[in-house]
């Protein structure tokens, strides 16, 4: 029996936010794979990305990358609020400007205490920071 299989990161997903993410989009893939019988789904790793941008370069082995986080599902938890995410600038549709989403999406989830302090700190590693900061 053989089975049929796509490789699309999410990443590569159309969005407002300019980066695909775990959102309605990733949903409306499965549902078509699953009309179509399609039943694997290779991605590339969901780590934090490192320099340059890769998922192969990941700044943690064991988090998951930020930016894939879906903005409007936060919205209707309530975590975040309509007018929170107003004011996100439109976005190329041909190419992630990882740049760009960083400076967008960041600052809009409101990370919790402890990711904060490492962009703070020029992306330094936490391990090397003072007792007093860890």
């Amino acid at each position: 029996m053989r089975d049929a299989g796509i490789l699309l990161h999410l990443t590569s997903l159309p969005s407002p936010y300019g980066i695909g993410d775990l959102g309605r989009n990733a949903y409306a893939i499965a549902d078509w794979m699953e009309q179509a019988d399609i039943r694997l789904w290779q991605l590339l790793p969901l780590h934090p990305t490192g320099f340059g941008n890769s998922p192969y370069a990941p700044r943690s082995t064991f988090a998951g990358n930020e930016l894939l986080i879906d903005l409007e599902a936060l919205m209707h938890e309530g975590f975040l609020s309509p007018e929170d995410l107003a004011s996100s600038p439109s976005f190329s549709d041909d190419r992630v400007l990882f740049q760009k989403v960083q400076e967008v999406k960041l600052p809009i989830m409101r990370f919790p205490r402890g990711i904060a302090p490492q962009r703070e700190e020029n992306g330094s590693m936490w391990t090397g920071k003072p007792s007093s900061r860890k």
